[in-house]
Parts: structure tokens; sequence; C-alpha cells
């Protein structure tokens, strides 16, 4: 089955999640996944916390790739409208995660609610180049020329 699901994607550029993509396709094609008793499995912590955040906000982004890839498994989870449950929903989650898994869970929580609006979110048109009032057409009009002209009394 790993053959016929083609493998992990060499084009799947970025920080990680080349597995769980793989995993997607895996079980599309109907594997299935489950605990095996005495299974362990060993990861490493990051040094320091600026590490420790990158990894997090890089494997956010990289799963909102996966998303995309595959919308018929991660319904919904492709629009702006994924972004704002999600951040409406941050003070509840933000709470849950202190609470279960301390700092460390908290700032997973919120980075990767930051990381998922910057790769979600569509990027804004840049600003034009300003425009003086004065340098446009009928301006004067607007602001006046004639400052002694009375003014009108009756409000």
């Amino acid at each position: 089955m790993l053959e016929r699901a083609g493998g992990f994607d060499a084009t799947f550029s970025g920080y990680g999640r080349e597995d769980h993509e793989l995993s997607v396709r895996l079980w599309k094609m109907g594997a299935r996944f489950g605990h095996e008793e005495g299974m362990e499995a060993h990861y490493r912590l990051e040094p320091n916390q600026w590490t420790f955040t990158r990894k997090i906000y890089l494997s956010a982004i990289a799963d909102t790739r996966v998303w995309k890839r595959h919308p018929d498994v991660f319904p919904g989870r492709q629009s702006r409208g994924y972004v704002v449950r999600e951040a409406l929903a941050l003070p509840a989650n933000a709470l849950r995660s202190l609470h279960t898994g301390g700092p460390r869970r908290l700032a997973r929580t919120v980075v990767s609610l930051l990381a998922h609006a910057c790769s979600l979110l569509p990027a804004q048109r840049p600003l034009g180049s300003p425009i003086l009032l004065g340098d446009t057409v009928g301006a004067l009009e607007v602001i006046g020329t004639d400052r002694t002209a009375p003014r009108s009394s009756a409000r």
C-alpha cells in the first residue's frame, strides 16, 4: 500500500508534516491506524524558546498545506472563516491549553493560530502612493480659495 500511495512526497517543501500528508493519503486508500501496546515515540525537545516557537509556527504553516491538498479530509479549514472561528475560540482554547499543558501548550495554541492566519488569509493589496489633496483636480473648490467670504450665521 505504501508503494501505491507513492511514499513521501519529495515536493512537500517547508518544515515537517510530510509524514502526516502521507498518512492522509494512506488513510484515503483504506489504511487503518491504531495504538500498539509497548510502542514508544521518541522526540527531541528544542533547546530554547525561540527554536521551539519557530518549530510550532513552521509546523502550523505546513498543516495548512496538508489541509489544502486534502480538502475532502479537512473540510472548512481552507478559508478565512476557519481563522475567524479559531480566533473567537482562542480565549477558551488558551485557558484549556494552559490548564492541561502549561505554558508550552499555550504557546503552541497561540502561535499555531498566528501561523494559520498568515497562511490562510489572503494577502492585502499594497497601498498606493499617497496623493496630496492639493494635487487633486477640484481640490481648490473643496478647500476654498476665498477666505474673506462671510460665513452664514443661520444655523
